[in-house]
């Protein structure tokens, strides 16, 4: 079994993983469900709340006029994300964990769902961004997470790092789909539990404080 000293690799999500962000993802599924229905882009679905709006977009995806409507789409998505990253602050020891990170000469990067755009500002503000050796949004993606496509991107990136010297750390199942379905171990980050559970997630290890990277992965 891979060590958590051996990663080498690191790559977080960023809302609630490294950012205490307050966007409505409900309120983003919600219109961009009400929108693509409305448009006949996809057909009523009783479990659409069961879903991410990521998910529900590449449902739409399918329908040959979703291209028509998909710059809209995403505007609808960035003005919840928008309205949701203001005032942004750090999660507690996240500064403290990158600096130590980028100390012990680990490879230290972002997988976002966010726009590229909207990431780089909010990390920026808070004085972070300069400590990621790479930062993906969804226009870098072939598809939105969970996805593992943002996953196989940095690895690739990273071509000489073996597979087994990547970890990712998050907050939420699609996170964890995306770790497993790109075969790399998943560290979940106050996540909810009984959730990765229904989702078929497993995780090589559960934190609910950052401050514990430091034991995992230092």
């Amino acid at each position: 079994m891979t060590q958590a000293k051996s990663f080498q690799g690191i790559i977080f999500d960023m809302d609630n993983t490294l950012l205490k962000s307050n966007i409505d993802f409900h309120e983003m599924k919600q219109v961009v469900y009400d929108f693509l229905l409305a448009n006949e882009i996809i057909e009523v679905n009783p479990n659409w709340e069961s879903q991410t709006a990521s998910q529900i977009i590449e449902s739409g995806r399918a329908h040959p006029r979703f291209a028509q409507f998909e710059q809209k789409v995403w505007r609808l998505v960035g003005e919840v994300e928008a309205k949701g990253m203001r005032d942004a602050a750090l999660e507690p020891h996240a500064r403290e964990i990158l600096q130590a990170l980028k100390e012990a000469n680990k490879i230290v990067t972002i997988a976002t769902n966010n726009a590229y755009s909207a990431a780089r500002e909010a990390l920026e503000q808070l004085s972070i961004f300069h400590m990621f050796d790479c930062v993906i949004g969804r226009e870098q993606m072939e598809a939105l997470k969970p996805s593992p496509s943002c996953l196989f991107i940095m690895m690739r990136k990273w071509g000489q790092l073996p597979k087994d010297q990547w970890v990712f750390i998050g907050d939420s199942w699609i996170d964890g789909m995306a770790a497993q379905e790109a075969g790399i171990p998943f560290i979940s980050y106050q996540a909810n539990q009984d959730e990765l559970l229904e989702q078929g997630v497993a995780t090589f290890e559960h934190t609910t404080a950052l401050k514990e990277l430091e034991r995992l992965l230092l």
